[in-house]
């Protein structure tokens, strides 16, 4: 048994720059996007930042605003639009430019990589000014295809947002609001500081005045105006106490509109500057309200998973809820079956997303449970099972209308499920750290029933089912040790150990491919060829938590929190090689098929796949290394919008990106006429396939 370290550094260096190898990571679709960190409103459009990208919600019927276009990238934290480009900070990144011209399609046109963590953005004339822990950095965007960085300005306090008057910028931090003159964007100095005793948490500059937030977790919260019109020598006008924890401010008129964290909205009369009044509110007890934007008499607030809400704020002293973008309900377990995606949602349910178009999934159906059934999820045969406390069964024969039809309750919280013909796989932990694996019948889903159980001595984990054998890995809670059991369920009433390996440490998930179980913690591959005899392959560290596993072929596929998925090559389980990976802002759950990788990631369902390992078979438009009567089948179900796209992509010379081997005649396109000329060449009435001679 070799152990290999993957320490922190070589894992992020992987992250950054991918790999040796040709294989590469590529997004594809993504669905479910959550997690609304900041707004700004242009026309009938609300450009929003979720955790995975620039997202743009149709609001021309302000009621019901629809997500209609995304612009996928890492870890987005807050927006600026000028015309037909928007510009978009990412903590990790640096600054994305977008074309937004057409909304419903959303491209990146330009990044300026700027190494931290980029918080706020403003753009003034060719210049955009983006702050970044104890830096505001300039950016050149005179072409928006290539930004550079013109500047690096350092800031007396770690900062998170920035706001532009004429010709000075204001950094909000700590202690206060650093005024910095920008006249010469490429050389800015500092023109003055607000000192505000406490946290300066966001700020908004009109005029001759700057409109000032303040407060921390500890400190209570005020408002104030401070008059700059020498900025060297501010002066603090009037202050007003508020709600506490707020979180950010916008001017409109004669009014000042101040979210708060979890409590809501304080709109605030600011027409006599020296008397400053809050004339109305509206308050919640759910929500995170993070940004605020204010068009035409409406508020947009930014309000974390729960979305975007609208608020009517034409009359201030009474402010009404109009609509909303409900993201809420982070996601913890996936299943996919038969073209569909079954994905839980925290303290929600089951939300059904057809995948079958992997390029623009959408959800058709959803299902409220509860808290109760919000941890995983297994489906097939026209059925989801959920489990958390209980079991419960949902028919999704039809997608647009599950419906629960029965339900098993269990002695304690769920840790792991599996599904395999008429059984579920429950692993699960009564009081005092002892576990459990229990199946239960679902051949009658409307009355699941206990078909048998197996005390596992000590705390049951993830488990996995293959053939005659459930793989259930444990740890030490007031038990037994931990290491990974392997258990005989030919019987489930009558269901034994048949082998055990003990381990060091905890391990938690277990994916079983062929012979060899894979274990998360780091990554521990164990040899099962021999069920009554477990022996531990390899163990290769990692330095972050792996969440989950999932081995198709020869590529072990990782999800690791709060750091993205990677792909390994295990064919040798003791010398894995790095393939690619892709950071996403906190990776949880991942399952491979048809050569796509559906990956929930807490905040959205994204779609990728590894392109590079393309079979270069003409007509194979599977690529699964034949072409025969299934690819004629996968075509004409991807052309009806039945099925998934081709795996296989190449930007083809003066074609663009193509379907190259699911083009069979070579005329490079794909269309119906590929369609039968694979028919009649299967039927031997038609000449062989062959690849667009610019696609080679």
């Amino acid at each position: 048994m070799k152990n290999s370290v993957w320490p922190l550094a070589a894992f992020l260096w992987l992250l950054a720059f991918g790999s040796a190898g040709a294989d590469s990571l590529e997004y594809v679709g993504s669905t479910l996007w959550s997690d609304i960190r900041s707004s700004e409103i242009s026309g009938n459009y609300a450009y929003c930042t979720f955790a995975n990208g620039l997202g743009i919600l149709d609001i021309s019927n302000i009621e019901n605003p629809i997500l209609v276009g995304k612009a996928d990238f890492f870890n987005a934290t807050a927006v600026h639009v000028v015309g037909q480009y928007a510009y978009a900070t990412s903590c990790g990144d640096g600054l994305y430019v977008i074309n937004i011209s057409n909304p419903r399609n959303p491209f990146q046109v330009g990044l300026c990589s700027t190494g931290g963590c980029a918080a706020d953005v403003a753009v003034a004339g060719d210049y955009a000014f983006i702050v970044d822990n104890y830096l505001m950095e300039t950016i050149n965007i005179s072409d928006p295809a290539n930004p550079f960085l013109a500047d690096l300005f350092h800031v007396p306090a770690y900062s998170s947002r920035i706001c532009i008057t004429g010709t000075h910028a204001f950094v909000s931090g700590p202690s206060g609001i650093a005024i910095v003159d920008i006249s010469m964007p490429a050389n800015p100095e500092n023109a003055g500081f607000i000192n505000t005793t406490t946290t300066a948490v966001d700020a908004y500059a009109a005029g001759d005045s700057v409109y000032i937030i303040m407060g921390n977790y500890a400190d209570p919260s005020a408002f104030a105006i401070v008059s700059i019109a020498d900025p060297a020598n501010p002066v603090f006008v009037s202050q007003i106490p508020l709600l506490p924890f707020v979180s950010s401010i916008v001017v409109a008129g004669e009014y000042a509109y101040i979210t708060n964290h979890w409590r809501g909205l304080e709109i605030i009369d600011i027409g006599d500057p020296n008397s400053p009044a809050i004339v109305g509110t509206y308050l919640w007890t759910d929500g995170d309200a993070r940004y605020v934007d204010v068009r035409s008499h409406v508020c947009y607030i930014s309000d974390g998973e729960y979305g975007l809400r609208v608020i009517d704020v034409g009359d201030p002293s009474n402010p009404t809820f109009l609509g909303s973008y409900d993201t809420r309900g982070n996601i913890t377990d996936l299943s996919i079956d038969n073209g569909y995606a079954y994905v839980v949602r925290e303290n929600y349910g089951l939300c059904i997303v057809d995948i079958r178009n992997t390029l623009n999934p959408q959800p058709t159906g959803y299902c409220s449970l509860g808290l109760s059934y919000s941890t995983f999820v297994c489906a097939g045969e026209g059925y989801a099972y959920l489990a958390n406390r209980s079991l419960c069964v949902v028919d999704v024969s039809d997608p647009t209308a599950p419906v629960v039809t029965g339900s098993h309750d269990l002695t304690s919280l769920a840790t792991g499920l599996c599904l395999q013909g008429d059984y579920v796989y429950i692993t699960h932990n009564i009081e005092g750290g002892q576990g459990d694996l229990v199946m239960i019948n679902v051949s009658d889903p409307t009355n699941p029933t206990m078909a048998g159980s197996f005390d596992t001595q000590n705390a049951a984990a993830g488990v996995s089912v293959r053939g005659s054998y459930a793989y259930v890995t444990c740890f030490d809670y007031d038990g037994g040790p931990p290491g990974f059991q392997i258990i005989d369920i030919a019987n489930p009433a009558n269901a034994f150990q048949v082998g055990f390996l003990q381990l060091p440490y905890i391990v938690v998930e277990v994916f079983v491919e062929g012979d060899y179980a894979y274990l998360t913690r780091g990554l521990d591959i164990v040899n099962v060829a021999d069920p009554s005899n477990p022996i531990l392959a390899a163990t290769h560290n990692t330095d972050r938590v792996l969440q989950d596993v999932f081995v198709a072929g020869n590529y072990a596929y990782l999800p690791f929190s709060a750091a993205g998925i990677a792909v390994w090559d295990v064919t040798d389980p003791v010398n894995i090689g790095a393939v690619d990976s892709r950071r996403t802002v906190s990776a949880l759950a991942v399952i491979v098929e048809n050569g796509y990788i559906y990956l929930a990631d807490t905040f959205s369902l994204r779609i990728l796949r590894l392109i590079g390992n393309c079979t270069q078979i003409a007509g194979d438009s599977n690529n699964n290394g034949e072409f025969n009567g299934v690819d004629v089948v996968f075509s004409v179900n991807y052309l009806k919008g039945l099925g998934p796209t081709p795996p296989c992509q190449m930007d083809c010379p003066s074609h663009g990106l193509l379907y190259f081997e699911a083009d069979a005649n070579g005329n490079c396109q794909f269309n119906g006429v590929d369609v039968s000329y694979s028919v009649n060449y299967l039927k031997g009435l038609g000449a062989p396939a062959q690849i667009c001679p610019d696609c080679n």
